[in-house]
């Protein structure tokens, strides 16, 4: 090589590209130039050193133009490699030309190519459901070999080269608003089998689509939904597509129905949540409805009323000036160069009992305020149409407008429409109590606050579960409905998964359940975010020894529902754990999350302790400590529960999870093992403060009915209790749990 480098004869390119081909590809030649720089003819031998990726070169795939070329001083020669796709197996192939001078000097050359199948182009067209070029968002997905090529079409077409064989060509083609080119819906289309050997066009035609329908038993409007499919050839990697949508915009889905499809798995896949409508607004005085949408994060109403509207101009204040707003509800134009925030706390300051913004421009019109804050007055939007229409209306004289809100239960509706097979012909459904678990839902939040929750449908081979939230008041109950799959066979086997937001500002923090199987017709009810808001119990931890390792994973926070659970999240949020053996410290971590550790074979008593403080983002348990005491030995069989005792509080709260003050309050309290089973208790303690821990007063404690306790303790006229429970079973368990702010009380 250091002679090389030395030389005054060098190869131009000193890299060469072949390219990519196949076999019916024609063979590829490229050339050489060795450039001698010297003042003496010089005279090179040629030799060629091939090597393949998954295989030796066949002779022949490589070949040279010469064996010997004179180079002329200060001068060139020219000499061309070929390669011979048709020859050999698929893969990289390498070959090196050494050229080497009388002299001993040598010139190395590189000389690369790939041999693949052939590609062919493959050319996507989209027409949306006006008949115009349309954008989409599309897979192309090859059933054989797993490869996947996303395509986003632009003005209506894509081309893409791939290589021959079996593909799905499937994605979602977008609907625009004429004036506004905003997406308004998406029309899942395409063909799951199509074998390409040569060039070909696939369209992909929303005009063709059937809209995707779920009759509720009460009126509802859609809040969501996902759509998609999920498409795998035996023994083959997999593809499951789906999108995700959540706007007041997008209040349609359609399909193109397919053929069975009969090569592999297919399965048409739709998710829906649906509400009872937030606002229902009509013109009191003459017929006519007037479809507002609720402003994303701001105030809702609830009940009914009737406002007088009124024209706010812009909200600025030459507009507001001398304008009488008050108890009345104020209609905005949209003013593009502030946030809807602004306008609506202007007219709010003014006196607005409630405000619609009209959209400046033509088109669909939906609008946001901040989630944090929200708003102090119902605010709803209104598209540029409508809003003329209102306005001639309130210049022809008073106009009053009636206003529907939030009335009796509110009702949501999970839904799950999983077809096998094909995209049905017709893709119409109905939730009925037939095909329908029912559960009554209790959130439990301080009177004010806002709180998010989310839910979707679980496959058995699901691998990933997108989660779209929907933020509502609190506290509120609601009936909330569930598909359980009895119409199709593709959802058997279907699980909700469901979780709550405690947090406003802070959508890391969450509160979750465990997967639910619902029996068609099932009545269930369930309480979430209830105190007291220690660690999760025995449904939601694992505790157990295998063999001389200890094994645990303990969430850090839980509500009064059983299986419920929370892990902290944020940098604010602090734990430690520490575990114990005869007194001796084994371990400490920041948390118990799959935490495991040897532990020796013989009988010894162990303790874990669990220590926790977080902000007053949930403004109860801001601090615990939690210490179980227990025996473990090598268990016979491979694997065992630890003894871990759990307290179980039934804590007779309201829906602000408040105690009234100034009066004698009672609570039950139990325990569990791990396991589940219930312990000997041998002696129970309680005691109480009501100021965050300084100070400890003990609390009455009777044995109750079954194996229950009744806890009596004078609440304080105001503020927070904080609890402290010890006891011990027969075999030498313990628990002591220290709750701060365990229950507000008012």
């Amino acid at each position: 090589m250091p002679k090389a480098l030395d030389a005054t004869v060098y190869s131009s390119p000193a890299v060469v590209s072949m390219g990519k081909s196949s076999a019916e590809s024609a063979p590829v030649t490229k050339t050489v130039n060795y450039v001698n720089t010297s003042a003496a003819d010089t005279t090179l031998s040629l030799r060629l050193f091939t090597v393949g990726e998954t295989a030796p070169p066949m002779d022949g795939t490589f070949a040279l133009s010469d064996t010997i070329v004179t180079v002329p001083a200060n001068s060139t020669r020219s000499v061309t490699v070929t390669y011979h796709p048709e020859l050999g197996a698929m893969g990289d192939y390498t070959a090196v030309i050494t050229a080497t001078a009388t002299d001993g000097t040598a010139v190395h050359t590189t000389v690369g190519a790939t041999k693949d199948v052939p590609t062919v182009d493959l050319t996507v067209n989209t027409i949306d459901r006006h008949g115009e070029p349309a954008s989409g968002e599309l897979a192309v997905f090859n059933l054989d070999t797993g490869a996947f090529n996303q395509v986003y079409p632009d003005n209506g077409t894509k081309a893409v080269a791939v290589p021959q064989g079996r593909y799905s060509v499937m994605g979602l083609v977008h609907t625009r608003d004429r004036a506004s080119s905003q997406v308004t819906d998406y029309t899942l289309a395409g063909e799951p089998v199509v074998e390409l050997k040569a060039d070909r066009t696939i369209t992909l035609d929303a005009r063709l689509g059937k809209e995707v329908k779920v009759a509720t038993p009460e009126k509802s409007e859609q809040s969501s939904f996902k759509l998609g499919y999920r498409q795998q050839l035996p023994g083959k990697i997999g593809m499951d597509f789906l999108k995700a949508v959540s706007s007041p915009l997008w209040d349609h889905a359609y399909v193109v129905p397919t053929k069975p499809v009969e090569l592999g798995m297919f399965e048409f896949h739709f998710q829906q949540r649906r509400y009872s409508p937030v606002i229902q607004a009509s013109y009191a005085e003459k017929e006519g409805a007037l479809p507002l949408e609720q402003v994303m994060y701001a105030a809702r109403l609830y009940g009914t009323s009737t406002l007088q509207a009124v024209d706010a101009g812009m909200a600025r204040p030459e507009d507001l000036t001398g304008k009488d707003l008050g108890g009345k509800l104020a209609v905005v134009t949209r003013d593009a160069t502030r946030k809807s925030i602004d306008l609506i706390t202007a007219v709010a300051d003014a006196g607005a009992k409630a405000v619609v913004i009209v959209n400046d421009r033509p088109g669909p019109f939906a609008t946001i305020v901040p989630r944090v804050t929200g708003t102090a007055i119902p605010a709803w939007s209104l598209t540029q149409d409508e809003g003329v229409g209102l306005r001639g209306r309130m210049a022809d004289g008073p106009t009053r407008i009636d206003l529907k809100g939030i009335t009796g239960v509110p009702q949501v509706y999970n839904i799950a429409m999983m077809v096998p097979g094909e995209i049905p012909a017709n893709p119409v459904d109905a939730v009925i109590a037939e095909n329908s678990a029912v559960v009554k839902s209790h959130y439990r939040s301080t009177k004010g606050t806002m709180i998010g929750d989310a839910a979707s449908a679980v496959r058995p081979s699901d691998a990933l579960v997108t989660l779209v939230p929907d933020f509502f008041d609190a506290p509120t109950d609601r009936q909330e409905w569930y598909s359980t799959g009895s119409n199709w066979p593709a959802t058997e086997g279907l699980r909700w998964l469901h979780m709550v937001l405690p947090d406003r500002a802070d959508t890391s923090h969450t509160m979750k359940d465990a997967l639910h199987s619902y029996r068609a017709g099932e009545r269930r009810t369930k309480t979430w975010l209830a105190a007291a808001n220690g660690p999760a119990g025995p449904q939601s931890t694992q505790a157990v020894r295998e063999g001389d390792n200890i094994s645990l994973t303990v969430p850090e926070m839980s509500d009064s529902q059983p299986g419920h659970y929370s892990q902290f999240s944020g940098d604010a949020d602090k734990a430690t754990a520490r575990i114990y053996q005869d007194g001796k410290l084994l371990k400490e971590v920041p948390r118990l999350s799959l935490t495991t550790l040897p532990v020796s074979p013989d009988p010894a008593t162990y303790r874990v302790t669990l220590d926790t403080s977080r902000p007053a983002w949930f403004p109860l348990s801001t601090k615990t400590s939690t210490a179980w005491t227990f025996k473990s030995s090598r268990p016979a069989s491979d694997k065992e529960s630890l003894a871990l005792l759990w307290p179980k509080y039934g804590l007779d709260l309201d829906a602000e999870n408040t105690a009234r003050g100034g009066r004698t309050g009672h609570f039950d309290l139990g325990f569990a093992l791990q396991t589940g089973t219930t312990p000997d208790i041998r002696g129970v303690e309680v005691t109480m403060s009501t100021d965050d821990g300084d100070t400890w007063h003990p609390a009455k404690v009777k044995s109750a009915k079954g194996d229950s306790y009744r806890v009596t303790l004078r609440n304080p006229d105001s503020g927070y209790v904080s609890l402290r429970v010890k006891t011990c079973d027969a075999n030498g368990s313990k628990i002591e749990q220290t709750l701060i702010r365990a229950y507000a009380v008012r």
